[in-house]
């Protein structure tokens, strides 16, 4: 098994963050386990659709779903320290109009 640090960005989340529903956007990074690229990916992605902090405050409806993307992915060495696989750097999304 290898060790990598995934960075991701999720977009489009509806939550009451400040007391009013409105679209966030954040930023984390996490340390996975897994045999391979692929499933270090997958592995991540589970992990955050699992958050509890997430998934208690999401409000989106089914035809507004939130996304998740990797913004990088690199492999380090087991003797690194790992990060506590903690937090988001929530951004407020812009409201644009088409």
């Amino acid at each position: 098994m290898n060790w990598y640090r995934v960075q991701l960005n999720g977009q489009n989340f509806l939550l009451n963050l400040e007391g009013d529903s409105q679209k966030f956007g954040f930023y984390t990074t996490r340390d996975i386990e897994a045999e391979s690229y692929e499933g270090a990916e997958l592995k991540v992605i589970k992990t955050i659709q699992e958050d509890e902090t997430l998934k208690n405050n999401v409000l989106n409806g089914k035809n507004d779903s939130p996304t998740i993307y990797i913004n990088e992915m690199k492999l380090f060495e087991s003797d690194e320290e790992k990060l506590n696989n903690s937090g988001f750097t929530f951004y407020r999304e812009d409201n644009e109009t088409s």
